[in-house]
């Protein structure tokens, strides 16, 4: 039944997909009848004869010369960027809300689409246009667009004069431009008027991991967690500088700090069960297994856990300081983690199968029906003739 179901759904989609490009058929169509209307006109109306000297200026003629006005206008129409014109302005600004709700960090099509809002819309987006300009200004920074992130900085500049968030902007632009002493200085006047802005305190340690300074990142990551110790994000982040430093303890510390907060997170159990897997020692590998087992609990689709629990438990099972159950029990785990892998990997395989059938499917589909259908059965024909 779900087969049956499947197929049902993609002819469907197919008999869809191809009903849509006949519409577009139609369309291109009607633009070409519009086109040759708008031709057809201007050369009747360019026939007609001129008028008099001294004749009225407000008539029938002087409509004419308009129409022919407006349709020059529309037939020498030049088309606008290609998918940005199809974009209305609303689908255009609902875009840049999501990206910047979701945190995404897509900046080449946020650089697209939010340059396109500046340049065409700026007096429609009211109190928006601020954080549009915050929004890709960053996004320009990642791109490596200087320009446009110089133009947004100078439109915030002169909107908000002796704001802190636009002169982390500042910092962050001389970050881009790799002049970190400046981008220092910079937070710490804004540290020195305000010791608790945190962006500012989070610049300065980035500063120091771009500069491969990790000991000194580390020593202003623990003072900044001494005040703002819930910070999460902070945690993680100590974390991973402690595993490039293989201080696995520490690191270790910092993730069990983390599944305190959120112990919901696959992912945190599933990192320090690696950690744990790293240190060694029977202790440390029978905690990596559990650790692993419960991240599988929390997302079965984890596969990264699926072969940490295999790899722990096989470790395991081949210690000699294990007892003989504990051996027995260990490789019952790592046999139904390799059972679990290998359906996996099988399930992948069929997929990809059927994705490569269906695919072909749609390219013979797309073949016989598209608009070159007399051109496709010619030379189908000619090749026929030829064997």
């Amino acid at each position: 039944m779900q087969n049956c179901s499947f197929f049902f759904n993609f002819f469907f989609n197919v008999y869809l997909f191809l009903g849509q490009r006949e519409t577009e058929h139609e369309r291109g169509r009607a633009r070409e009848r519009g086109r040759h209307r708008i031709g057809n006109r201007l050369q009747a109306l360019s026939h007609q004869p001129r008028a008099r000297r001294g004749a009225r200026t407000h008539g029938p003629r002087d409509r004419d010369l308009a129409e022919v006005g407006r349709l020059t206008d529309c037939a020498t129409q030049a088309p606008r960027k290609i998918v940005l014109v199809t974009l209305l302005f609303a689908e255009m600004r609902d875009k840049m809300r999501k990206w910047r709700e979701e945190n995404s960090r897509n900046s080449e099509q946020i650089v697209e689409v939010g340059e396109e809002l500046i340049n065409e819309y700026a007096s429609k987006l009211g109190d928006d246009i601020w954080i549009i300009y915050e929004q890709v200004m960053i996004a320009a920074l990642d791109y490596g667009r200087d320009d446009l992130a110089l133009f947004c900085l100078q439109e915030l500049r002169r909107q908000f004069p002796g704001s802190h968030r636009v002169k982390r902007l500042t910092g962050m632009r001389f970050e881009a431009m790799e002049r970190y002493d400046d981008a220092i200085q910079l937070y710490d006047r804004i540290l020195q008027e305000d010791p608790t802005n945190t962006a500012a305190r989070k610049r300065k340690i980035a500063i120091r991991k771009a500069q491969g300074k990790n000991v000194e990142a580390i020593r202003e990551l623990n003072e900044y967690l001494e005040q703002f110790v819930g910070d999460q994000e902070a945690w993680h982040e100590l974390a991973e500088l402690y595993i490039n430093e293989h201080d696995y303890a520490k690191a270790a510390f910092c993730l069990e700090e983390l599944m305190m907060t959120n112990p919901h997170n696959h992912l945190y159990c599933q990192q320090y069960a690696e950690v744990k897997y790293t240190q060694g020692g029977l202790e440390n590998l029978e905690l990596s297994r559990k650790y692993f087992a419960q991240a599988l609990k929390l997302n079965n689709r984890n596969m990264r856990a699926l072969f940490g629990l295999y790899m722990s438990a096989s470790h395991i099972a081949s210690n000699p300081k294990a007892s003989a159950k504990t051996k027995k029990d260990n490789m019952k785990y790592a046999s139904w983690a390799a059972s679990q892998i290998n359906r996996a990997y099988q399930v992948s395989i069929d997929h990809f199968m059927l994705s490569f059938i269906i695919g072909q499917l749609m390219y013979f589909l797309l073949v016989f029906v598209s608009a070159d259908y007399k051109a496709t059965c010619l030379s189908l024909n000619f090749y026929a003739f030829g064997s």
